[in-house]
């Protein structure tokens, strides 16, 4: 990759090479290797008044395996105090990677291990700022099975967006819940597009048991 130009991802590149993390870039195949060493100087960075682009490069570095655990508090509390309604329609180019990099908070959140995410799944998917974004908990709480009942609930109060994400969430997480009760719900989910009609033909398939 060519050496990066962004006045942000520059400063982010030279101060790690003060510290000793010798990367080209924060997109470097480098980066598959571990630097531990990095993790609290791009937590900080992450929460500076920084290019967009340049933040989510960093969260995709602080999301490899060897940095998830330690940097998933500090995540966290980015998702716990940040209000996402600003990021529901970006106008300017800056506000579409602010934009990006808040969709991608959120799936951080969503993608966090089972045990670190119920029952505070229920309380994610149901923030109202988070608009579209609650679509990736909507489809993560089909995978809790154990909690069939509060999951179909869940389905049932927020189907019938008008976020197309959200519509084919639901029909997914109903699919990976495999309930037969899902299929009220299912039929409620909004027919936006092709992709959610193919998503609700395969979760009544499974739920009809013809899969």
């Amino acid at each position: 990759m060519d050496e990066p130009t962004d006045p942000d991802h520059v400063w982010i590149v030279d101060e790690l090479a003060a510290e000793g993390v010798m990367v080209r870039s924060l997109s470097d195949i480098a980066w598959q290797h571990p630097h531990p060493e990095a993790i609290p100087f791009l937590l900080k960075a992450i929460d500076r008044p920084i290019d967009g682009w340049t933040k989510m490069l960093a969260l995709g570095v602080l999301g490899k395996p060897w940095a998830a655990r330690e940097s998933f508090p500090h995540i966290l509390r980015i998702f716990n105090t940040t209000d996402f309604t600003r990021s529901w329609s970006p106008q300017s180019v800056e506000e579409h990677r602010r934009a990006s990099f808040d969709e991608n908070v959120v799936a951080r959140i969503a993608h966090a291990p089972a045990k670190d995410l119920w029952p505070q799944i229920l309380e994610y998917a149901r923030r109202p700022d988070l608009g579209y974004m609650a679509a990736f908990f909507l489809r993560r709480a089909g995978k809790f099975r154990t909690h069939a009942d509060e999951v179909l609930m869940l389905y049932d109060e927020l189907v019938g967006s008008d976020w197309k994400a959200i519509e084919v969430s639901i029909a997914e997480g109903l699919r990976l819940l495999g309930d037969p009760r899902g299929v009220a719900t299912l039929m409620r989910v909004k027919d936006h597009n092709s992709t959610i009609l193919r998503e609700k033909a395969r979760t009544l398939d499974r739920l009809q048991g013809r899969d």
